[in-house]
């Protein structure tokens, strides 16, 4: 292996463990933050130079975009926890063909959700309700958007396959550099040559295409088992069932956290501008704490995979422990800022007083109960990484899920304000975190007796 792909992949199998967990977590952190950071950049070119109407219908497609995205970040957990368990067991011909297959079908099934859903746009903004007076704008932006579908999911897989050996760098600085790109074309196309959302939407799509293809060219100068090799590209189908089996339980989960957050919306919208625009600024915080619990989470699932393969489920217990730790610290370093500097934090986005006290008192509700959902992300995590997607998944649909959409209906209807509706937040990750403890606790012993 040459030097440079030493330096850049982790021996999760060897060796310490708390290092290595902190090189895996932070770069995968920083990376969905950076995409929260440039979306937020986007919107604000939008509106600035574009105008409400064309802000408006970029924003009334993100829950759209959200579910695409969402989904195939489940779907490629699969990937991460095939390959990974191939590594731990050294089965190079495994590797070869998880790596191969995953790759093929990513693009493959980015083609096939480009027709799909040229074919029911229309349909799908109708059924949103979206205004008509930005439909046309909207679904123009949707229809160049999903243009790009094949490489959003081939990034993801490609970076999965990464991830699978610790190399969690690379698609951190390919997606820095596409999203400095991204930022550079709204620039150009939306404020220089006044495309509106049609640039905006170019812009993506092109930035897209160019970090699936760095990390492409990457996967194709991997010095071990992991290298990409055009002509072997095929479809093992036993590889792909395997990666559906771990994959689509939790891409269904995450469709359903999209249907429960959009529950929770619908009871934001009733309370008012003022308390809707102040969770705008609040859930942009707290999708950058979800980074960092996700990111610790993946951590577990690969360590835990990798080292459950190669039998040393000591390791394994070790490296949950580790995440935990780490995770905790860096949610509660986290979150400890956003509740000394918050309001200042949130008059930045919005002067407005209301809006900034509403903001507050969201996010000292929502990011103290953040070391619940860690909890709840290391838990399920740790269960995948042996081997069991679909109870975490089905646990989350149930439980996160069903206790969100629950309350809404009951509690929320008969208490219809801010603190009710916040309240779900800690008792829905608390309820999960709980039931996944006892599933994992059986697990242990279960693997204590084999």
């Amino acid at each position: 292996m040459s030097k440079r792909n030493k330096t850049l992949d982790l021996d999760m199998l060897h060796g310490s463990i708390g290092d290595k967990t902190l090189k895996f977590a932070l770069p995968l952190a920083a990376t969905g933050i950076l995409q929260q950071l440039f979306t937020a950049a986007d919107t604000a070119i939008i509106g600035r130079f574009a105008g409400t109407a064309a802000q408006a219908a970029v924003g009334c497609n993100v829950q759209t975009t959200s579910l695409l995205y969402n989904t195939i970040i489940g779907i490629s957990v699969g990937v991460n926890v095939i390959v990974a368990g191939c590594i731990g067991r050294d089965d190079k011909e495994a590797i070869r063909k998880s790596v191969h297959t995953s790759i093929l079908f990513a693009f493959l099934s980015g083609i096939f959700i480009t027709i799909f859903s040229e074919i029911i746009g229309g349909w799908l903004l109708h059924a949103m309700s979206v205004p008509d007076k930005i439909f046309d704008m909207a679904l123009l932006y949707l229809r160049i958007f999903l243009f790009g579908a094949p490489f959003i999911f081939l990034y993801n897989f490609e970076s999965a396959i990464l991830r699978s050996k610790g190399n969690t760098r690379t698609p951190l600085f390919w997606l820095f550099v596409s999203g400095i790109v991204n930022v550079i074309l709204n620039v150009i196309l939306v404020a220089c040559f006044d495309l509106g959302v049609a640039g905006v939407a170019i812009a993506t799509v092109l930035s897209n295409i160019l970090s699936s293809v760095a990390l492409f060219v990457s996967l194709m100068r991997q010095n071990d088992a992991t290298k990409l090799v055009l002509r072997d590209l095929s479809i093992d189908l036993k590889t792909l069932k395997e990666i559906f089996r771990i994959g689509l339980p939790a891409g269904l989960q995450n469709m359903a956290f999209n249907f429960a957050n959009v529950c929770i919306q619908s009871g934001i919208n009733k309370l008012g501008p003022v308390v809707i625009a102040a969770s705008s600024a609040s859930i942009i915080f707290e999708t950058m704490a979800y980074n960092i619990t996700s990111s610790f989470g993946s951590a577990c699932t690969t360590f835990v995979s990798q080292n459950h393969a190669a039998g040393d489920d000591g390791r394994c217990r070790r490296s949950i422990r580790w995440t935990l730790l780490q995770g905790g610290t860096s949610i509660l370093i986290f979150s400890g800022l956003m509740l000394i500097f918050g309001r200042g934090i949130f008059t930045l986005f919005n002067p407005d007083t209301a809006v900034v006290s509403k903001a507050f008192l969201r996010t000292s509700y929502v990011m103290p109960a953040q070391i619940i959902s860690l909890t709840m992300d290391i838990l399920s995590g740790s269960i995948r990484g042996f081997g069991d997607s679909s109870t975490p998944a089905i646990t989350i649909m149930f439980t996160v899920c069903g206790v969100r959409i629950l309350w809404i209906l009951t509690v929320f209807k008969h208490f219809e304000t801010f603190v009710s509706l916040l309240l779900v937040y800690p008792i829905s990750w608390a309820v999960t975190t709980a039931i996944l403890f006892v599933i994992y606790l059986r697990q242990k012993r279960k693997l204590q007796g084999r």
